[in-house]
């Protein structure tokens, strides 16, 4: 029983740096800390709640970390986010921040996903289906569709950037591209916490 418990209650975390300079091995090291600690909560996996959320870390001169904020996200996902960025912050190595300026903020984004058996699950497909076949249809609905729920991903702003200029568009090209490089630069890193569904969610309430 406690094996097929643990398997429900795996969580994987896979974590990137998007760094406009190449990453470091403390890069690595702080992604490794955010890895052993952040956990996917029990009552928002019970719940099947998902969602991004979004911290912004100011720092000083030094590079060392004086102040974090949540911006975006679900109460209860950002509180375990808080937890886990407060302890990373606690054991903070400013070489983290690798070339960037050391005395400016910067945004960490954390997007928890839950896994589930149907595979037509996900937000997307549970639109009606003319509404969901118009936007598999449109590119740029597509990618509107994905900055609504992430407005901080820079790839989104590129991919909508060679849309527009392949569309004759170069006024709006160049805001994206813009938007692209700012988020490139400001996300110090971005990270994808999967849980499992709780099938039978009085599981979750046994040893």
């Amino acid at each position: 029983m406690k094996m097929i418990l643990a398997s429900f209650l795996l969580v994987f975390l896979t974590s990137s740096v998007l760094f406009a300079q190449e990453n470091s091995d403390r890069t690595h090291d702080m992604n490794k800390f955010l890895s052993k600690n952040i956990m996917y909560p029990i009552e928002a996996r019970s719940n099947e709640v998902e969602g991004l959320v979004v911290i912004q870390a100011t720092f000083d001169e030094q590079g060392q970390p004086i102040k974090t904020l949540v911006i975006s996200g679900n109460d209860l996902l950002a509180e375990e986010v808080t937890r886990t960025v407060t302890a990373l912050t606690q054991n903070w190595n400013p070489e983290y921040l690798g070339n960037r300026p050391k005395a400016d903020s910067y945004l960490m984004s954390f997007q928890f996903k839950i896994v589930k058996e149907e595979k037509s699950s996900t937000k997307i497909k549970q639109m009606p289906m003319t509404e969901y076949a118009d936007l598999m249809q449109n590119p740029e609905k597509q990618l509107n569709h994905g900055l609504e729920n992430n407005p901080y991903n820079f790839k989104l702003y590129q991919e909508r950037a060679e849309l527009y200029t392949s569309l004759n568009l170069p006024v709006l090209a160049e805001k994206d591209l813009m938007l692209a490089e700012y988020f490139k630069q400001k996300m110090l890193t971005e990270v994808v916490i999967v849980g499992y569904q709780v099938k039978n969610k009085s599981l979750s309430a046994l040893d």
